[in-house]
């Protein structure tokens, strides 16, 4: 008997190839799952870490309007997403700094919010303002509030504020924020005492209103090393930020801190501080106070004179430097760059006329002891040239840059019947643009035939004559210039004072 092989059935068949269908689809529709998990997700991160002001979909909208203050624009934007609806204006001034240094921190804090946000039943509220407090040329002081509500209630109300000198640079850009240390005098102590009188003030203000300090917050307003922002509240008054918490609350609070120019008068004796607040200079000392200058004799009949000397000028402050030292009655000594000499030839003739006296200071300020003896010579000719066609007369004495020179300076400078000039009294005018620091390094440096190194190129060592003329009279000095110091001077030898 032939026993046949048994034959697949058509159900067999239709059912294998179901099977495989279902768990391909199956597959297929995780796969999709996850696709759109990990896109939404991404989407997600994507829209709440761009930048605020770069989203364009249609929960967000902008516009610039007229802020009402003389000079700043409002940018307002709305704008909401599951956690956060925010209402913010930015102050939109003519300094792109600020600008920037303002929205930085807008953003910061509603990133912020947007991170911590989703415990609430309904999405929370942010809110941004501002208000400027002072504006007047190149400075502007504003305050920016922030608050932000969760569930109907407010849980947190922060101020920030910037007071921006549009004038001045910094890291080579045009302006710079002007802090709590800004405005401290460079008085040992001076910060510490200052941060003091604060420290009292916030404590006394908070209570008051049954509400301790942040330690947080009040550590960083009073940290050595932090950057405190300030805010001009009126001409005998600015203000700091602290933040607390009132007793019993949840919610963070923020108030200003109001400090009385006449309180902390004595810390503010810097120009920085005159350029923001009503600081009125303090009186002089008087004669009987200062130390009397010794009478040993210097140079021929003047017993106690001293040159005050300026270099790497003429400059944009030369012309008001000869007013002031033409006020002053007043005669000095320029070491004129042969480079400037050529661009400002009246200054020059000016300084001339005016009986002071004008010197070398080489032709484009080189330390000359690096150069070939051919360069070396190059720049003492060249600015030599460039006198005799200002003035119709060479330099009679020349001061090396940097103070540096070598024998080979000093043996072409005898050929040319020149001395070399340096100085015994550094007021760092270069480093420290303080007008107060750099008269008093002047006045309490000088002895009889000092030599008074200044720069007229900087308008702070500018500012500071005034003073020291005041204070180098108040001490007996009379003020004559390098030639009147010194006579003719000794053909290739140096001078740093009068013999």
């Amino acid at each position: 008997m032939r026993t046949e092989k048994a034959q697949p059935t058509t159900a067999l068949h239709s059912r294998s190839r179901w099977y495989w269908f279902e768990v391909v689809a199956l597959f297929c529709a995780i796969g999709l799952l996850i696709g759109g998990i990990v896109y939404m997700m991404l989407k997600t991160y994507a829209y709440d870490n761009q930048p605020v002001a770069t989203k364009t979909d249609a929960s967000y909208q902008e516009q610039i309007s007229d802020s009402g203050y003389s000079g700043v624009r409002v940018r307002h934007v709305d704008m909401r997403n599951h956690e956060v609806q925010a209402q913010l204006d930015y102050p939109v001034t003519k300094w792109e700094r600020l600008n920037n240094m303002v929205a930085a921190k807008l953003e910061a804090e509603y990133h912020e919010f947007v991170s911590e946000q989703g415990g609430g039943s309904r999405p929370g509220q942010q809110r941004a303002t501002f208000a400027v407090h002072h504006q007047a040329g190149d400075i502007i002081s504003l305050r920016v509030s922030i608050e932000r509500i969760i569930d109907g209630k407010v849980t947190s109300w922060r101020q920030f504020v910037w007071t921006f000198n549009g004038a001045d640079t910094k890291d080579g850009q045009p302006g710079r924020v002007i802090e709590l240390r800004d405005l401290v005098a460079d008085k040992a102590g001076a910060y510490e005492k200052l941060s003091t009188i604060v420290r009292k003030k916030a404590a006394q203000q908070t209570a008051e209103a049954k509400a301790p300090l942040l330690e947080a917050q009040s550590g960083q307003l009073l940290g050595a090393d932090q950057n405190i922002g300030i805010v001009r509240l009126s001409a005998h008054s600015f203000g700091v930020i602290v933040n607390y918490r009132p007793l019993g609350w949840q919610e963070e609070r923020s108030q200003i801190i109001e400090v009385a120019v006449a309180d902390v008068m004595d810390m503010l004796q810097n120009d920085t501080a005159r350029l923001l607040l009503d600081v009125p200079r303090p009186a002089p000392p008087e004669p009987a106070q200062l130390k009397p200058a010794a009478t040993s004799a210097v140079a021929k009949g003047c017993g106690n004179c001293v040159a005050i000397t300026f270099d790497d000028g003429p400059g944009q402050y030369t012309a008001r430097l000869l007013d002031m030292l033409d006020r002053l009655q007043v005669r000095a000594t320029f070491f004129a760059v042969g480079t400037q000499i050529d661009r400002y030839p009246q200054l020059v003739q000016r300084e001339l006329q005016a009986g002071h006296t004008v010197a070398s200071h080489t032709w484009n300020h080189p330390q000359l002891s690096t150069l070939a003896d051919s360069q070396i010579q190059q720049q003492i000719d060249s600015t030599n040239d460039a006198m005799r066609r200002a003035i119709n007369r060479p330099a009679r004495y020349l001061r090396p840059p940097y103070g540096d020179y070598d024998d080979r300076v000093l043996k072409l400078l005898a050929a040319r019947q020149m001395s070399a000039v340096l100085w015994n009294v550094d007021t760092r005018d270069w480093a420290d643009h303080n007008s107060d620091l750099i008269c008093h390094r002047a006045v309490n440096g000088a002895t009889p035939g000092s030599i008074i190194l200044l720069h007229d190129i900087h308008l702070t060592s500018v500012n500071a004559v005034p003073c020291i003329v005041e204070g180098l009279r108040a001490r007996g000095f009379a003020m004559v210039t390098i030639e009147q110091l010194l006579g003719q001077g000794e053909p290739g030898k140096v001078y740093r004072k009068a013999q």
